[in-house]
């Protein structure tokens, strides 16, 4: 409810306030301004003889600058006229802000601006921490290169020549080139991912596919260490066998009489249990049987009386044309 005194308005629109008295106080400043009081004559603003006030003791043009600028007596430029010059020695390209073309206030946004200030407040003086170096601070007390080497190697000593020269991963039992670290790509990536690079053997592509887990298949495997045809069996029927079981004449599901086609449901019941893990108690309805027993229910007496008649009237059509 509005928050004013008096007002049975329920529909609150903003800062507490039904519509009308939220558009008082935006445009008058007051939530009991009435709209046809009589205004002041003059503008409030000093120097405006534009005529009487428009909203809140301001003229319709310093009102509009005020809603936009926050301040009514910001004066932009008007249409028609040119802007300034930049100030810069020598330019005399049209000055975008604080008096400079864009080039040169560029220059200065980037030297002696803000930007500049901002970049000087957060890069550390002096050199890097890394006893030899004199290169400047970049990050966590060390120079770039350091920052660098320490955040891919680990190690703020090694070189990139020395790893790409032969050294190996540092997991025992692999023989691959390291790549960051101190460990091939694939434990790096599992560095990365677990935070472990873990004792598991990498598989070598170069050995070719993994075969399928079942007993007597050669095939390579797809998912779930079978190949495509036992993990379809297996997802289908639940078991990986050879011979599939077969499927029942009905639905499992009590009151379903629709046909089996995998792990004794029905497609309906089926979908329902792929969807939503249990094939629930909702009856399934079967709009389609019902649409078709519809279609070829027989016509009736006034539909074929109709259809007669409407034949006849097209027989005597041609016979008088022909005539």
């Amino acid at each position: 409810m509005c928050n004013v005194a008096g007002c049975s308005n329920d529909k609150v629109s903003a800062r507490g306030l039904c519509h009308k008295h939220y558009v008082r106080w935006r445009r008058y400043g007051d939530v009991n301004a009435h709209p046809f009081v009589p205004k002041a004559a003059k503008c409030t603003v000093a120097g405006c003889t534009n005529g009487e006030v428009f909203a809140r003791g301001m003229c319709r043009s310093h009102y509009k600058r005020w809603r936009r600028y926050g301040d009514p007596r910001i004066v932009k430029r008007g249409p028609g006229k040119p802007r300034p010059v930049c100030s810069a020695e020598g330019c005399f390209s049209e000055a975008l802000s604080r008096g400079l073309c864009r080039l040169h206030y560029t220059h200065w946004y980037h030297r002696s601006g803000a930007f500049a200030a901002a970049l000087r407040r957060r890069k550390p003086a002096g050199p890097c921490s890394v006893e030899g170096c004199t290169a400047n601070v970049s990050s966590l007390g060390l120079c770039r290169s350091h920052y660098n080497r320490g955040h891919k190697y680990g190690d703020l000593n090694v070189t990139p020549q020395r790893l790409r020269s032969g050294r190996l991963c540092s997991v025992e039992g692999c023989s691959k080139k390291a790549h960051g670290k101190r460990f091939c790509w694939a434990h790096y990536h599992r560095w990365r991912k677990y935070g472990d690079p873990g004792t598991a053997p990498i598989r070598d592509s170069a050995a070719g596919p993994t075969p399928c887990a079942v007993e007597g298949c050669s095939r390579a495997a797809y998912a779930k260490g079978c190949c495509r045809k036992h993990y379809e069996r297996w997802r289908k029927h639940g078991d990986v066998s050879d011979r599939p079981p077969v499927p029942a004449k009905s639905c499992s599901v009590e009151g379903s009489s629709g046909k089996t086609i995998a792990r004794e449901l029905c497609w309906a019941h089926y979908r329902r249990w792929r969807k939503y893990g249990d094939v629930g108690t909702t009856p399934i309805r079967r709009k389609r049987k019902a649409n078709s027993a519809r279609r070829r229910s027989p016509p009736t007496q006034a539909s074929q009386d109709r259809i007669l008649s409407l034949m006849a009237a097209l027989h005597r059509a041609v016979a008088s044309t022909q005539a």
